[in-house]
């Protein structure tokens, strides 16, 4: 038996907070941070520029300490439910890592922010500008299928390719009539906005301009009845993106 090709992936579960992850939403988009200057929102938008990263996991009470190099986000999914912190899963997908080591190489590395994790009690959402009160589950998941590349008599790969950034989610929300369903089979496209907002004010702002239903179904209870909505989002010519993320720091 021989081992295969050396893949190097990293699963990183979180509480989403504003600006501890700026720079894996960065890898994630395929771009970099617009500062909106004089007090408008900070801008970002899925693009086609590459943000690698290198990634250090430590083991501290032991002293052992492994650098990974060459690491893009290539995915991330993003969960947010009544009664919760707001939720995020990154995936990373990087082109090679090497032994264990007993000391670190992120000695000089400043620390994240330590904003309080965002909740989902704090925030509202929008469908075409209008505010919906019904929601009680919102998911996404941006996904790039980056993939790695790897040559003969090498173990690690020499780059990492480069897929389509594909943006999709769902919606669950309370059944109150038959807007959703008929937006469903009728595929009318629609916008979706949502604000995620920390104790101190600090916010997050997630604009997808269209988005398009592709099912729906309903989960009946003794008292309930609840619609689940899935939806992929299309590129939008003015924003040039399918989806902008907007920081806005507290004052």
């Amino acid at each position: 038996m021989r081992l295969g090709n050396l893949g190097v992936n990293l699963e990183v579960p979180s509480e989403f907070s504003y600006g501890a992850f700026d720079a894996l939403l960065e890898s994630l988009m395929f771009n970099e941070w617009v500062d909106g200057g004089d007090g408008e929102p900070d801008e970002l938008v899925a693009g086609k520029q590459r943000v690698s990263l290198s990634v250090e996991e430590g083991f501290e009470d032991i002293s052992e300490y492994i650098l990974g190099e060459g690491f893009l986000v290539n995915q991330l999914q993003l969960n947010i439910q009544p009664d919760a912190m707001v939720q995020a899963t990154w995936s990373l997908v990087g082109l090679k890592t090497g032994d264990m080591e007993s000391t670190s190489h992120m000695d000089d590395v400043a620390e994240a922010d330590s904003n309080s994790p965002l909740d989902s009690f704090t925030g509202r959402l929008e469908l075409d500008d209008s505010e919906v009160a019904a929601a009680v589950g919102i998911q996404l998941t941006l996904a790039n299928g980056v993939e790695p590349k790897y040559p003969l008599f090498q173990k690690s790969a020499h780059r990492l390719l480069d897929g389509r950034s594909n943006l999709t989610g769902e919606l669950n929300l309370d059944f109150e009539d038959d807007t959703y369903w008929d937006a469903f089979l009728n595929e009318t496209e629609m916008k979706l906005y949502f604000e995620l907002e920390d104790l101190a004010g600090n916010k997050y702002q997630f604009t997808i301009p269209r988005i398009k239903f592709n099912g729906n179904s309903r989960s009946v209870s003794e008292n309930d009845v609840t619609q689940t909505v899935p939806f992929a989002a299309l590129r939008d010519d003015t924003l040039g993106s399918q989806i902008k993320i907007e920081r806005v720091e507290a004052v």
